[in-house]
């Protein structure tokens, strides 16, 4: 009797474990930069906008950056969320990143660095993009941070979401 009632306490924990369990945060849909509400700083160069498909294991983005000039600069990146580094040649220059989502599982963190010949020869920025929704999914806000030749780069950007036409 004793046993039983353990295995059956047991099977109930395991169950309500499961059933309560987060699940990391899904970014997936269109994203615009709301210059309004961003942060963008000093760059010359910004995401303008992101298509976001996640799984349970993968991250596919559909990234166009955008310059002063309006000159666009599209590329796609697929990831995996379990911290593996990708490889990936962007306009001839290099870039290594890694995704992972946060113990919490609401942000997701990129790590990223991009190597290009600069003056001085080769020149590697790293940086970081932390994730997170607000709004209740209607926003997407991404902390950006990188290190240059000119130091610490910083910016906030906020992202509407797309709704999608009928």
């Amino acid at each position: 009797m004793v046993k039983r009632t353990t295995i059956t306490a047991f099977l109930v924990l395991c169950l309500a474990l499961s059933v309560f369990a987060k699940k990391p945060v899904n970014f997936s849909g269109s994203w615009e930069l709301d210059r309004v509400a961003s942060m963008l700083g000093d760059a010359g160069l910004w995401l303008e906008e992101i298509k976001v498909t996640q799984t349970k294991d993968s991250l596919l983005t559909y990234r166009t950056y955008q310059t002063n000039s309006y000159e666009e600069y599209p590329f796609t990146e697929n990831l995996t969320l379990d911290g593996k580094e990708y490889e990936i040649t962007i306009y001839e220059m290099p870039r290594k990143t890694l995704a992972t989502v946060s113990d919490d599982k609401k942000n997701l963190v990129i790590k990223s660095q991009v190597t290009f010949w600069g003056d001085n020869g080769e020149v590697t920025i790293p940086s970081t993009e932390t994730w997170s929704l607000q709004e209740k999914g209607k926003v997407l806000a991404i902390e950006y941070k990188s290190v240059g030749q000119d130091g610490e780069y910083t910016s906030q950007m906020v992202y509407k979401k797309v709704k999608k036409e009928k």
